[in-house]
């Protein structure tokens, strides 16, 4: 079962960014000497020489007032397979790299299995994230078009909320040669989802509708799992590997203590939503600190449309949000003034979304 798209957008981004922290929670075991629990485990911050090596620009770019975020701006994002040739779409039949060593696999498996052992460690999680969106047809295509700012709130198993807050576009620099402006405006209802584990809503501030998509009962609470992105939501190694095709990575020389997997889908419906992901996570902590998301119809020269999250402030099980004042925040919101309501039930793989409820254009 995968999610369908609503209208010309797909709940795909804001699921992902609300349960992002799922991927793994807790610090891997120093290495010690002594090997991690799990068959054939090796130590997964040791180096490993045979992981492909990615590329990523030196920063060119820092949107005003992020608070210190690094944005991989002016960077491809981009793996570099054997030979120099860019990754190839999906496969349904094989991955789309070349068959990892027993050394990687060994590697792999450490991190997925520990992954899988700490991800019911979270209860509760908050961040801000910072969105680049890459949009060769609005703006250069080494720069990104639109700069967002906003949170993301978590409560286990199965409430969440995104939120975009500020949005800057590009501008042209002042000066030839100096770096792009991106004027920040606070925009309200522009991108605002909560999920309460039995419906999704979403404030649709363009055509001032609140609307409620119910989730159908295999979706709900703990089921959740096996909704779009399994290894975003706790589910098992077992899971993940039969529905994607992972590999680690090198990260890019200039983004020390960071481990990156790059991810493909092997089925056709999970590769409507994209064509790879890259999952950028922090070494000490082992917490997702980065995504970057690759629409189907990527191409690095053709088509080099993409969007990046960076995250910061994150919090995991802080005390204040242990009660109900928490919990709170994803119950079903209010109707604004002068808005309407509307019920539906949430998209699944046989039905199609109404076309209305679309992400604002840039």
């Amino acid at each position: 079962m995968t999610l369908r798209t609503i209208g010309k957008r797909s709940f795909f981004l804001p699921a992902i960014l609300i349960v992002a922290p799922l991927w793994g929670q807790q610090p891997l075991a120093p290495n010690n000497g002594k090997q991690s629990a799990g068959p054939q485990q090796t130590n997964p911050q040791q180096a490993n020489p045979q992981r492909p090596a990615a590329t990523l620009g030196s920063p060119q770019f820092q949107p005003p007032q992020t608070g210190g975020m690094t944005n991989p701006a002016n960077s491809n994002f981009t793996s570099n397979p054997p030979g120099g040739q860019s990754p190839p779409a999906p496969a349904l039949v094989g991955p789309p790299f070349p068959a990892l060593t027993v050394q990687q696999r060994e590697r792999l498996a450490v991190l997925l299995n520990h992954w899988e052992k700490h991800s019911s460690a979270v209860k509760t999680y908050k961040c801000r994230f910072t969105r680049y969106e890459y949009n060769p047809t609005f703006g250069p295509p080494q720069d990104p078009y639109i700069v967002d700012e906003g949170s993301i709130r978590y409560a286990a198993p199965d409430k969440g909320e995104f939120k975009v807050e500020w949005r800057g576009k590009w501008a042209a620099p002042k000066t030839p040669g100096e770096k792009p402006q991106y004027p920040k405006e606070r925009v309200e209802f522009l991108e605002h989802w909560i999920c309460d584990g039995k419906s999704v809503y979403e404030l649709d501030g363009a055509q001032k509708r609140l609307v409620q998509r119910v989730l159908p009962p295999q979706m709900q609470g703990m089921q959740i799992a096996d909704g779009p992105l399994p290894f975003m939501f706790g589910a098992s190694r077992e899971k993940i590997e039969a529905r994607y095709w992972v590999r680690e990575i090198e990260p890019a020389p200039n983004r020390k203590g960071e481990i990156w997997l790059e991810v493909y889908p092997k089925g056709r419906e999970d590769a409507a939503s994209f064509q790879k992901l890259i999952v950028i996570l922090a070494q000490d902590r082992f917490l997702p600190v980065g995504l970057c998301v690759f629409p189907p119809a990527f191409d690095p020269k053709s088509n080099p449309a993409k969007t990046t999250y960076m995250l910061s402030e994150i919090n995991v099980n802080k005390a204040e949000d242990r009660g109900l004042n928490f919990v709170k925040l994803f119950i079903s919101p209010n109707v604004p003034k002068d808005w309407k309501k509307v019920v539906e039930n949430f998209p699944t793989e046989d039905e199609e979304a109404p076309r209305s409820a679309s992400r604002p254009k840039p």
